[in-house]
């Protein structure tokens, strides 16, 4: 079977690789070319299916396209359902975790019993305070 024949009509038209000489292919999967070859035949670089690119053409290439706007809307993927439930998912989670801080934030800190006999006796040393001060108010 043809190469071009598995490849046509296929989601991603254009395939990127980088080799270890840093130099960029990218192949159009859709070309007619590639129906010439065998799937177990290699695709040269003089191929019109074939664009050849060094680092630095690549790198000038992506920064255009950066300027011109064109990457921020980009998206690298085909399955977007499977994004969509991702972020659907977290911001549930992130709507769960809000609910949960606002009851902290409004909720009192749990009270020891330590604490709360504090809490009588400085009631208690008030009101002593206020009574002395009272007396001695009405002695004057």
């Amino acid at each position: 079977m043809a190469l071009g024949n598995v490849l046509d009509g296929g989601d991603q038209q254009y395939v990127a690789l980088k080799d270890e000489t840093n130099t960029w292919r990218v192949l159009n999967t859709w070309h007619n070319d590639l129906k010439l070859l065998d799937a177990d035949s290699d695709i040269p670089d003089n191929s019109e299916a074939v664009t050849v690119l060094s680092e630095g053409q690549f790198i000038a290439l992506i920064k255009e396209a950066a300027v011109q706007g064109v990457l921020s809307n980009a998206t690298f993927t085909n399955n977007t359902d499977e994004l969509d439930s991702k972020i659907e998912e977290q911001s549930k989670t992130i709507s769960d975790l809000k609910l949960q801080l606002e009851k902290v934030n409004n909720s009192e800190p749990p009270k020891s019993e330590h604490y709360a006999l504090r809490v009588k006796a400085m009631d208690t040393l008030k009101e002593m305070f206020i009574a002395s001060e009272t007396t001695y108010l009405s002695k004057e």
